[in-house]
């Protein structure tokens, strides 16, 4: 069966067919880890953080046991705050981030 030979009403029937099938396929399932994050939200600013102490580590070629540290006590800081939904955080817990921002500041 050449292109030219088939039908209006063929072509019609294979183009339900296949929206038809379209139809039921699922839809992609997203990893639950793979949340978007705002910018300027709270999880947001603590990994630009996360990521500035590892771009230090990587400029300085290696891990210190205060970045290792540093670096650690921000994961905990960000698992908790995506656990329990926080919308603030203490006066301490940003006292020590403030330290840190000025502490790898590269620029």
């Amino acid at each position: 069966m050449s292109f030219l030979s088939v039908s209006v009403s063929e072509t019609r029937r294979r183009m339900r067919e296949k929206a038809e099938e379209e139809v039921e396929k699922k839809p992609a399932k997203l990893e639950k880890n793979k949340k978007a994050v705002k910018k300027m939200s709270i999880v947001g600013k603590l990994l630009q953080l996360k990521y500035r102490i590892n771009e230090t580590a990587k400029e300085e070629n290696g891990w210190s046991d205060d970045m290792s540290s540093h670096k650690s006590w921000i994961m905990t800081l960000i698992s908790d705050v995506r656990k329990n939904n926080l919308t603030k955080l203490a006066r301490e817990d940003v006292q020590v981030c403030n330290k840190l921002w000025k502490l790898y500041n590269v620029k």
